[in-house]
Formats: C-alpha cells, structure tokens, sequence
C-alpha cells in the first residue's frame, strides 16, 4: 500500500468511526429519551419542546451522521482513485452531496428548535399556528433526507463495484455495501410508486446495521486494509 492509499485507508477509519458513534447515539436518544408516535403529525414538535436540550443534540447527531458518510464515500473515492479515476470522481460527488442530507438535519437543529421553544410559552391559540407551521416542515427534512439517500445509495454500490474489481475490501463488507445501497435505492422507489418509505421496521434494522458495520470498517482500516489488487493483463497467445 502506497502512503496515500494508507492516508486515505485512516480517512475512511475515522468517517466510519463518525457515523458509527453518531448514528448509534442518535438511535439511542430516540428510542430512550425522545420516543416518537409517527402517527402523530406533531409528535417531533411535542418531543422537542418537552427536552429541547436533548433534541438539539439529536439533530447535532443526525447532521454529524450525514457527514460521516459524506465522509466514507469521499475516503473511498480517494483510496480507489489511482485505479478508477471515473468511479472514485462518483464517489467525490456523492459524498460531497451528503451536504443537501446534512441540511435536513440543521434545520431540525434550528427551524424545529425554535418553534419547539415558542410552543412551549405559547397560548392555544398560538400553539395552533406554530402546529400548522410545522406541517409541512418534516416533508421539506425529509426532501433533503431522500436526496441524500440516493446519492449515498449510488456510493455504496459503487463502492461494492470497485471491491470487487480491485479487491482491498473483505468480501463481506463489499456484500454489505451492495445490500445497503439496493435498499436505499428500493426506499426511494417506494416514495416514488406509493408515496411512502419502506416499512419502519426494515428502516430501523437497516440503520442499525449501517451504524454497527460502520464501527466494525473503522477498527478494519484503522489497523491497515489491504491494498487493492492491480489488474494483470492477460499474457500474449504465443
């Protein structure tokens, strides 16, 4: 391995380390902490305003989340570079666009935040304009949410692409990058057939697993990944 192929294998460790800690964390707060009655159209307002604290950390969560696989994909990119300049070029702007998801996050931070605040003070009949003003907020985060998902979706099956061409990457994480970005993929093509995501239980097992593998890439390049494989062109027919 090259000393930017090693450069690059610690940025991947350290964008893993990133989401994995992150996304694990923000799990945790709204499973224990800020439970969420998704049939509720306000239950994210109600929860905000009740531990505004604690949200405000969520949303800090979710946004550094987004950046780690921002993160990832740009360290992929990098570390294939030298052998796949057009797939690693892929995975720069896929990873660079985990801005527009990271944007859906700060404004649970800030827009969410601040109406959390007035809610609590407010009056009845106040606290029924900042409902309605919160209608359609959690569709605009979940706007940016969807864009993000499928730019990373295309990163990681690009990635599970370059594994498997150039090796450098245990078999079963390429497996595991390939089913991650298959369902991101199939989670937006939901939106787009019934308006819908997949069901909350298949969303749930997917971060989980996203969060806990995330952990497990860090400790892999942390400790040095193997070099990618160079190509050997076939010998010449004598």
């Amino acid at each position: 391995m090259t000393f930017n192929e090693a450069d690059w294998g610690r940025f991947v460790a350290r964008s893993a380390l990133l989401l994995g800690v992150a996304g694990l964390a923000l799990m945790a707060i709204f499973i224990a902490v800020l439970p969420v009655d998704l049939s509720e159209p306000n239950a994210e307002l109600v929860a905000a305003a009740r531990n505004p604290a604690v949200y405000r950390l969520a949303a800090l969560l979710d946004m550094l989340a987004w950046f780690g696989i921002g993160g990832v994909l740009l360290a992929f990119g990098g570390y294939f570079a030298a052998r796949a300049p057009i797939r690693a070029l892929v995975l720069a702007a896929a990873g660079a666009g985990q801005v527009i998801g990271a944007l859906g996050g700060y404004m649970r931070l800030g827009v969410v935040s601040d109406l959390a605040v007035r809610y609590v003070t407010a009056a009845p009949d106040q606290r029924a304009a900042i409902e309605q003003a919160f209608v359609s907020l959690p569709q605009v985060v979940g706007s940016h949410y969807g864009a993000g998902q499928w730019l990373y979706a295309i990163g990681f099956l690009v990635i599970a692409s370059l594994a498997l061409s150039h090796g450098g990457v245990p078999r079963w994480m390429t497996v595991w990058f390939a089913v991650m970005g298959m369902y991101s993929i199939a989670n937006q093509l939901s939106v787009v057939a019934v308006g819908a995501l997949l069901p909350g239980v298949l969303f749930l097992v997917f971060m989980l697993g996203q969060d806990l593998v995330s952990l497990v890439i860090a400790v892999t390049w942390w400790r040095g990944a193997p070099a990618p494989s160079a190509r050997v062109a076939p010998a010449p027919a004598v």
